[in-house]
């Protein structure tokens, strides 16, 4: 499941996402309290984003049945989130939905056949819908295989720009995806060194 959720995050890092959203998502899959990367605290550093999308999230999941598990009342999600509070949660976001589900009712009641006579049935597929799905499994290939045999890695764009900095690469590096996407390369911005211990030399124009 952490596999899958990096190659997630290096999808949308590729696809140009905003950096915020992706931030919001990447938190969002911590404990509140804890360790992002086991480097980085969490709790007062997460996006207000990022708490409400892990609440939303975990409720989502506990009301959805599920292969090894039914479908969890409103009251048995709420006692959930509120003994998780402030370890995997943050309180004040579990306590606002409970006030909120209490003043406005429960969202989206409708049943999934209600929901589904509205939705427009799908035409035919293109050629051209063949072709972006094999470019996308090709590119989810690529990623996994990427995540599967490195430790930490990044991609550049053809202007040499960061476009894919994933979680490996926060943790042995030391900087942030949210700092480095967009940025252009230089072969001293990460202070590599040679096999000698000597700084990299910088590029020279010629």
């Amino acid at each position: 499941m952490d596999l899958h959720h990096n190659i997630g995050v290096d999808v949308l890092q590729a696809c140009r996402v905003n950096k915020e959203v992706v931030k919001f998502i990447v938190q969002a899959a911590h404990h509140y309290h804890g360790y992002i990367g086991r480097t980085r605290p969490a709790g007062a550093n997460f996006c207000q984003g990022a708490r409400i999308l892990a609440v939303a999230d975990a409720y989502d999941s506990l009301a959805t049945d599920k292969t090894y598990r039914d479908a969890k009342s409103h009251a048995d999600i709420l006692a959930i989130l509120k003994e998780a509070s402030g370890s995997q949660f943050d309180g004040n976001i579990v306590r606002a939905l409970e006030r909120w589900v209490e003043n406005e009712g429960l969202p989206f009641t409708e049943t999934l056949d209600d929901t589904n006579q509205a939705v427009t049935p799908p035409k035919g597929s293109r050629p051209q819908n063949a072709q972006e799905s094999s470019s996308l499994g090709h590119i989810f290939s690529y990623l996994y295989l990427l995540e599967s045999l490195y430790d930490g890695f990044y991609l550049v764009d053809a202007d040499m720009r960061f476009v894919i900095w994933n979680r490996g690469a926060e943790k042995l590096l030391g900087h942030d995806a949210y700092d480095m996407l967009g940025q252009a390369w230089t072969s001293g911005l990460l202070g590599y060194a040679t096999s000698w211990g000597k700084a990299w030399p910088r590029a020279t124009s010629r």
